[in-house]
């Protein structure tokens, strides 16, 4: 809790076969709170990449703000790039909860658009995101398709929520 990052380069590696875990507080976190923390740095890697937290399982992150640029370099087909201005990956086995969160920095990923997300980079069936804000075109691929708040299914599917807020599982 109450931790902040400012004015500095957070870098991860990795490459075509394997994963790494990059964010501007943590990279990975099981069964953690995460609260009034925020990311005001650069977060660049290769997979799983937040502006808080790369990856999360069972996980809250409650009352957070993202507004650094948040970029993967992953231009392969081989593992999906998962970013997001609040989490890159969330790993849906368990209950994971964002909330009270909002991210005002740059998304940009590789070449699929269905992992990038102004918010997080993917969304399960157990993971519960409320009141969470983030401003409109803020993520996009490479390329410069630009995503929504959350990453969306597939790269011919639109993400499912309202422009400005993310609830993806009461949205239009």
């Amino acid at each position: 809790s109450n931790v902040g990052v400012v004015d500095s380069y957070l870098s991860g590696s990795g490459n075509y076969a394997t994963s790494s875990y990059t964010g501007g507080i943590c990279g990975y976190a099981v069964s953690t709170t995460i609260n009034l923390c925020y990311n005001e740095s650069f977060v660049h890697g290769y997979t799983n990449i937040g502006g808080i937290c790369g990856y999360i399982w069972n996980t809250t992150i409650s009352n957070c703000y993202n507004m650094g640029a948040i970029t993967s370099d992953n231009f392969t087909v081989v593992i999906k790039a998962y970013v997001g201005g609040i989490y890159g990956f969330v790993n849906s086995q368990h209950s994971s909860y964002v909330s009270n969160c909002y991210n005002a920095g740059v998304v940009r990923g590789g070449h699929d658009a269905a992992n990038i997300g102004s918010i997080g980079g993917n969304v399960g069936s157990n993971t519960h995101i409320t009141n969470c804000f983030y401003l409109v075109g803020g993520a996009a691929t490479e390329s410069g398709r630009v995503q929504k708040g959350i990453g969306a299914s597939s790269l011919t599917e639109t993400t499912a929520d309202e422009p400005g807020k993310t609830d993806p599982f009461n949205s239009i």
